[in-house]
């Protein structure tokens, strides 16, 4: 071996230490998924045996402050795990949240 394969060698280790996530990162995410699977039961739960034609604007407004919550939680998740040196993909994730979260603000106002 060469002193070019042992800096390559030390390279590939060290990219591979920035990708792996931290113990920050898998509570965050952990905690997201508790968030969206919670999210995801209660609107099943509010909108189990509801027909289209009977919901009311409050029924609407329910179901869509669930909808775009879930949707916040899951673009989260995912800018969290997609943060790794990657700016485009974060720039884009914290939009995407901004839009969910201005969204979920807007339906509570409305109500």
């Amino acid at each position: 071996m060469n002193i070019t394969d042992d800096v390559s060698t030390m390279v590939r280790i060290l990219e591979f230490d920035l990708v792996n996530p931290d113990g920050l990162e898998v509570a965050s995410e952990l905690t997201s998924l508790a968030c969206i699977t919670v999210l995801a039961l209660t609107l099943g739960i509010k909108t189990y045996g509801e027909q289209f034609r009977s919901l009311s604007y409050g029924r609407v407004l329910v179901i869509l402050l669930y909808t775009s919550s879930w949707a916040f939680a899951t673009t989260s998740i995912i800018v969290v795990s997609t943060n790794n040196n990657n700016m485009i993909s974060c720039t884009l994730g914290m939009l995407a949240c901004d839009v969910f979260y201005a969204g979920s603000k807007i339906v509570i106002y409305a109500w």
